[in-house]
């Protein structure tokens, strides 16, 4: 480069060789550069002298009138510097910070025009990328910027939206405005100026207050912002706004903290060792956190069980992130048998990687043992409601046939009253009839040829007499047998039975009495059959024997009348037996009606203890031991109470 420009100082020369120094005519045209420059800008010296500077810069910009009016500004004699966009031979883009410098002649008139540049290119990009993510910050964070008193200087739309002010509002406010009174005039918060005035940065969550008192809770940082010489100048805070989020983990918190203080709950890594037990947990099982802690979950279990695959199973799903529940069988201190409803629940980082379990419980041995007890008694209900049902059935039946038994014996009884009636009107009849024989016999010696009539007629009502007499023998022969039945009928009544018992013990009685009468009347009535055939063969000495037969009529006129008197009282005996019979009959009716109602009671009985037992089976659910039901124990509380 042609050193004239500069002349002979080393000051100039120093300048050459450190920044990239270019010369123009006062219209702009290039008339020398350095070696810097169009190593800057990718030219040769031969490339660009004679040239007019908008060669440098954007083809759009050289054709307006700012670029215009910037030559004109230059050729007046103004000083001008800055960043400066310029295009390289490439055409890539070059920031340079550089000064146009007017040289003046010896009339103090512009001759020509010295720039001085260096290249910042790096720098810009630099500064153009942190401006950018300053800028993105800004979009997305509420930012606000102190001196280091704490005085607030500037604060983006974010932060004043979040705090409820504007910006005229704030301005040139302390920050304690957004702090409690109370925290504001304590020592912390001095303290905390004092910190970030001497440079020191301060993270966090802060309770902050917006306009009109309203609680905000912000993550934020204070970030000391030094000067070229290291010195703080301000602070600049970024905060986002955390309230409901807070308000959220506050809610979690507080459930969780009523969860511990209402369940049981212990915490284990994912290989089962546990990690922390609450005093509900403990309490439950009966140990204390140190006799628990570190210890691996299976000492809460039976030991075969601790040792089978599904156990091992059991803790892989966990340790895979599956969530696991249930009713569970456990073991406490001094081997106490304890069932508890619990939940294993897998709780994963924040990459949704699990890292340890979490079991909430509920101690339901009693609700277990309850439940062990009602299936006890379920199972005794439904096996007595199957055997009342089956005896109600069995009870039915012989209801029934016993009905159909007494009707046929009440109709069977009327009959034999009938007869008895009609055996007592016979007697009766037998009776007058010995009358008028007795008188027959007194006449007999005057009216003999009437005695051979009457002594055929007296044969005659013989014959019929013998014939009553037999069919009175059979009759209470079976009356008899049906007073015997009557009375085993009535001892398998039990205690129904027994009125009837004792009244067909009487009509037994009075039948025996019936037959033994009517065995005598018949050894009399063949006696008498036979003197009557004697009587009708000696006819002719009728009036010699008269005597005898006037007697023997009497005596048979007698007998007789105990017959009628017999047959009065068996019909009578017959009428209370028949009585007895029709109420047998009525209360057997009853006893038929209530045995089905009995029946359709057994079977409502055989329902409801059915739907107990769907209702037990219910409350117990399945047993699962570590979630999976034991082959040994299919089902919670099958085991009746001891």
């Amino acid at each position: 480069m042609n050193m004239a420009i500069f002349g002979k100082n080393g000051m100039e020369s120093a300048i050459g060789r450190s920044m990239a120094v270019i010369e123009f005519d006062l219209h702009g045209n290039i008339l020398d550069a350095n070696e810097n420059f169009l190593k800057t800008l990718g030219y040769s010296l031969a490339e660009i002298k004679g040239r007019h500077h908008r060669i440098f810069v954007d083809p759009a910009y050289a054709q307006s009138a700012e670029y215009r009016a910037f030559w004109d500004k230059l050729s007046r004699g103004e000083y001008d510097a800055g960043q400066y966009r310029r295009i390289t031979k490439t055409g890539k883009d070059v920031w340079i910070q550089a000064s146009y410098n007017p040289i003046l002649n010896a009339l103090g008139k512009p001759s020509r025009v010295v720039k001085f540049a260096t290249d910042v290119t790096a720098q810009v990009a630099a500064n153009a990328n942190f401006e950018g993510q300053i800028a993105a910050i800004s979009k997305a964070m509420a930012v606000i910027e102190f001196d280091l008193q704490g005085n607030i200087l500037t604060a983006n739309q974010n932060f004043l939206d979040a705090m409820g002010y504007r910006f005229d509002e704030v301005k040139g406010q302390h920050h304690r405005m957004f702090v409690d009174p109370a925290e504001a005039a304590g020592v912390d918060y001095r303290t905390f100026w004092d910190k970030l005035g001497r440079g020191e940065y301060d993270a966090g969550q802060y309770k902050r207050f917006g306009k009109g008192g309203r609680e905000i809770w912000i993550q934020a940082s204070y970030n000391p912002i030094r000067d070229m010489n290291g010195k703080p100048f301000k602070v600049v805070k970024f905060a986002t706004d955390i309230t409901a989020q807070k308000m959220a983990n506050a809610n979690y918190a507080g459930q969780i903290d009523a969860i511990g203080k209402s369940q049981a709950v212990i915490e284990f890594d994912l290989q089962g060792n546990i990690l922390d037990a609450n005093q509900n947990f403990l309490d439950t099982l009966g140990y204390n956190l140190a006799e628990v802690k570190g210890q691996h979950h299976r000492m809460f279990v039976e030991p075969a069980e601790a040792n089978t695959a599904e156990y091992r199973a059991f803790w892989t799903k966990l340790g895979r992130g599956d969530y696991d529940a249930g009713q569970y069988k456990r073991v406490g201190k001094a081997g106490r048998e304890i069932w508890i409803q619990a939940s294993y629940n897998p709780i994963r980082d924040m990459n949704g990687k699990p890292f340890k379990v979490v079991k909430f419980a509920t101690d339901i041995t009693a609700q277990a043992l309850a439940i062990r007890a009602i299936m006890a008694v379920s199972t005794t209900i439904t096996s007595a409601s199957n055997e009342i049902m089956t005896a109600s059935i069995d009870l039915a039946q012989r209801t029934e046939s016993q009905a159909a038994t007494v009707e046929e014996t009440a109709a069977t009884m009327h009959e034999v009253t009938q007869t008895v009636r009609q055996n007592s009107e016979n007697a009766n009849t037998a009776n007058q009839r010995a009358t008028e024989a007795t008188a027959a016999a007194n006449d007999g010696g005057r009216i003999m040829s009437e005695v051979t009539s009457a002594m055929g007629a007296l044969e005659q009502s013989a014959e019929q007499i013998s014939t009553i007499v037999g069919l009175i023998d059979e009759i209470a022969f079976q009356t008899n047998l049906l007073a015997l039945n009557a009375s085993v009928e009535a001892a398998r009544a039990g205690e129904a039975g027994k009125g009837f018992a004792v009244v067909a013990q009487e009509v037994r009685a009075l039948a025996q009495r019936s037959a033994n009468a009517s065995k005598d009347i018949k050894g009399l009535i063949q006696k008498s059959n036979g003197e009557v055939r004697h009587g009708a063969e000696l006819v002719g000495r009728a009036a010699t024997a008269l005597q005898n037969i006037v007697a023997s009529i009497s005596q048979v006129g007698g007998i007789i009348a105990e017959i009628s008197s017999a047959s009065r009282e068996q019909a009578n005996a017959l009428d209370q037996i028949n009585t007895a019979v029709t109420s047998i009959d009525e209360t057997t009716q009853r006893n038929a009606a209530m045995v089905e109602q009995t029946r359709a009671g057994a079977q409502q009985l055989q329902g409801q203890a059915t739907e107990l037992e769907h209702v037990v089976e219910s409350l117990r659910g399945d047993v699962q031991h570590n979630g999976v039901p034991q082959s040994n124990e299919p089902r919670m509380y099958l085991q009746a109470a001891e």
